[in-house]
């Protein structure tokens, strides 16, 4: 399972909805179990997660294309229609090409319009908050000043700018475990923003440290190795990505899940690895 918040929830409910290929179902209360075969509760399940976080963004994005007419799709690298650049920075496709009309949505302009209002003003709070931090040259209030405005941007739907605030929140870290919490937000965010060399090149120098060999930094480093096996796998290079997902440790379950669950982590790495290594480099790095 994904954290209810996270970017991944959201990609995992589109690529399901956007292709369920069975009939609509007549319960409007479709159970879970059921989901992989109707979209329609796929959607609403997607329409409800977007419109409780907040992320008017998204919804517009998904919901918001019901006007597109075909003068609007542009052509991508590979050819092929209908694919444009979304507010937040990622390429969709058009949802008018899925017709939600049939299956009984409707845009919400009113959930859009009031969202980012209350977004705007809780933006003006949080800058404020974090002008008075740096007047008071509180270095911890600083850094969450900026926590809090990338949180913020990233519930909004705008990752590049949260990783702007993240990498100024790193620069007001004051002990090893602020500066990790930080490297695994720019991690989560730089996959959700398509930053994926920026997540490849994450790296803690603390961890060269003989005395951080603990348990919890070994978790850390499962994390970051998980992260960079989703950049590398998006980017086509399977050899990097088995052998950054084989690196993870067997304590990594879901303490992650806002990038990567248990399962993803068995079948990612297990796909990767069958793809791109010899059962010798398989063994070698198992027995690590």
């Amino acid at each position: 399972s994904y954290s209810p918040g996270s970017d991944t929830r959201i990609e995992r409910l589109l690529f399901l909805a956007r292709n369920c290929t069975s009939r609509i179902s007549d319960d409007a209360e479709s159970s879970l179990s059921s989901l992989s075969c109707s979209p329609q509760a796929v959607y609403r399940l997607l329409e409800e997660h977007l419109k409780d976080t907040g992320n008017y963004r998204r919804y517009r994005d998904i919901f918001g294309n019901e006007s597109t007419t075909d003068e609007d799709c542009v052509m991508t690298t590979d050819g092929n229609e209908g694919v444009v650049e979304s507010t937040t920075g990622k390429a969709i496709a058009h949802e008018s090409r899925y017709s939600l009309s049939k299956y009984g949505f409707q845009y919400d302009e009113n959930f859009v319009s009031t969202t980012e209002e209350s977004a705007a003003a809780q933006m003006l709070t949080l800058e404020t908050n974090l002008s008075t931090a740096q007047s008071l040259l509180s270095k911890d209030a600083i850094r969450k000043a900026h926590l809090n405005l990338a949180n913020h941007c990233n519930i909004a739907g705008t990752p590049t700018e949260a990783i702007t605030h993240l990498r100024r929140a790193k620069e007001y870290c004051s002990s090893p475990w602020q500066s990790r919490e930080v490297i695994l937000l720019l991690a989560e965010t730089g996959l959700n923003a398509r930053h994926f060399a920026m997540v490849r090149n994450l790296y803690d120098p603390n961890m060269d440290s003989g005395s951080n060999r603990g348990k919890s930094n070994l978790l850390f480093s499962s994390k970051l190795d998980a992260a960079r096996g989703v950049a590398y796998l998006a980017e086509g290079q399977f050899k990097e990505a088995a052998k950054s997902i084989i690196s993870t440790d067997a304590e990594l379950t879901n303490q992650f899940n806002s990038v990567v669950s248990a399962q993803d982590i068995a079948l990612y790495g297990g796909l990767t690895a069958l793809l791109a290594l010899d059962r010798s480099e398989i063994a070698t790095m198992v027995e690590k």
